[in-house]
């Protein structure tokens, strides 16, 4: 996936840095960090990113799960879920489409990397 653009939707900054890093690690281009679903929706009218990387739990007034559906209104992009919550419940809520992935925090690099080689 290199020279790919990628959103990071993450309310945590420390996270959202480390999860950065990692992305331009494996040759990807962040567009924009923010930590809301309005953000998010806002960032990729402005950027088109190719992919993006989606915490499920983040401010604002919509999910992640939620923000990820408007999104795909807009772009059929790959989204990669990166979560804390790895019970079945919120995993069946992620929508099974072929282009939805989800990896559990704390992710690694090389994890990113494999499913970056997915998509």
């Amino acid at each position: 996936m290199a020279n790919k653009k990628v959103l990071i939707v993450e309310d945590d900054q420390v996270i959202a840095y480390v999860h950065a890093y990692y992305a331009e690690q494996c040759g990807l281009e962040v567009t924009d960090c923010v930590e809301s679903g309005e953000k998010a929706l806002e960032s990729i009218e402005r950027n088109k990113p190719d992919a993006v990387l989606m915490d499920i739990r983040i401010e604002g007034e919509i999910s992640g799960i939620d923000t990820a559906k408007k999104i795909r209104e807009q772009l059929d992009i790959p989204i990669i879920f990166i979560s804390g919550n790895s019970d079945t419940r919120t995993q069946s809520e992620i929508i099974d489409d072929g282009k939805t992935y989800f990896l559990v925090k704390p992710i690694r690099p090389d994890d990113l990397q494999a499913l970056l080689g997915k998509i």
